[in-house]
Parts: C-alpha cells; structure tokens; sequence
C-alpha cells in the first residue's frame, strides 16, 4: 500500500513464501521506474524490518488471515489441484491432517507469531537483493548471461535484536517450515 497507493511508485508489490524440502524462501518484489528504484528498494527493507520490530497491525493481520484462508480452497477447484496439494504434502512429509487443519491454524494465528516468525526467517544478513537496472534501456536484450541483467547488491538494514532461543508460534508455519526456512 505504502509504495503503490501511498508514494505511486508502483502498480504493484507483493511478497510470498516458500516451503521446500532443504531449504525455503521469502521473496518480496516490485517492478518500479528506474528514478525510484532506490527509494522503493529503501521502503521495502524497511517494511520488512519493521515486521520484526513489532506485532503487525490488528487491521493487516485480518486481512491477511482472511485472504489466506479465503483463498486455501481455491486450490482443490480440479483434480490436478487436488493431486498436486496431496503431492506437496506427501513430499514435505507432513501429517495428514495438515491441510485439513491448514485454515484453523491460520486463523489462529496472532500478531506476536507473526512478529516472532519474522525474527526467526527474515534476516537481514543474509538477504540475496537483485535489481534488474537495464530493462528500461533494452539491455536485458543484448544481454548473453544473467550477470549482465542482474545486479546484486548487499543493503545493511538495521534490525532490532534477534532472541538466541526461540519459541515456535502456534501459526500456520509447521515445525519443518521452520527449521527448513532458517
């Protein structure tokens, strides 16, 4: 909201979270004019950092509960979605009552596990930021590898102490989403 509606430097920004096998992710992007790029970069770590300062915003943690579990079911609508959830499952060695309890436990979820599971995953020193500069300029097309696209940067972010023993949240994250993601 910030970036968009707030400053217009965007049409969009999103974020989204991974769970594998070895090891997951969180990803944050935006596709913002060159002349902002920075600012925009600047405004997203510190909208990360301030998710691992604080408890989330009441009102943005039941939007968020909301769509997730509003959303959850859209992803048995066909057979090939069905199979591909009890797949994922299956792989990641969940029990089977994972998805069947997915949505209670998202709505269980509250705003200091959301703050706690941000300290544990979101760590700012080890972050990967890729920045695609070229694109407003036709490079990427003359480009033969993606180091000449890419650009990566290391951007410190101050963060709030991180505690040395950790308590899992009772949210939606499994223990294995946990130790997997950090």
């Amino acid at each position: 909201d910030i970036l968009r509606a707030r400053k217009g430097w965007t049409y969009g920004a999103g974020s989204s979270a991974a769970e594998r096998l070895d090891t997951g992710y969180f990803r944050a992007c935006t596709q913002t004019r060159n002349a902002v790029a920075d600012s925009a970069l600047a405004t997203m770590l510190m909208l990360l950092d301030s998710i691992r300062a604080a408890p989330v915003p009441a009102a943005d943690l039941d939007q968020a509960r909301d769509y997730i579990t509003g959303s959850f079911p859209l992803g048995f609508e066909t057979p090939q979605q069905v199979a591909g959830q009890v797949a994922s499952n299956t792989l990641l060695d969940r029990p089977a009552s994972y998805l069947e309890q997915y949505r209670s436990r998202v709505a269980a979820t509250t705003a200091e596990d959301v703050q706690q599971t941000a300290r544990q995953m979101l760590d700012p020193d080890r972050a990967v930021i890729a920045r695609l500069p070229g694109l407003a300029t036709g490079t990427p097309a003359a480009a033969t590898t993606s180091a000449d696209v890419v650009e990566m940067l290391n951007v410190p972010l101050p963060s709030p102490p991180v505690p040395t023993t950790s308590i899992a949240p009772s949210g939606a994250l499994t223990r294995r989403t946990r130790s997997r993601m950090a």
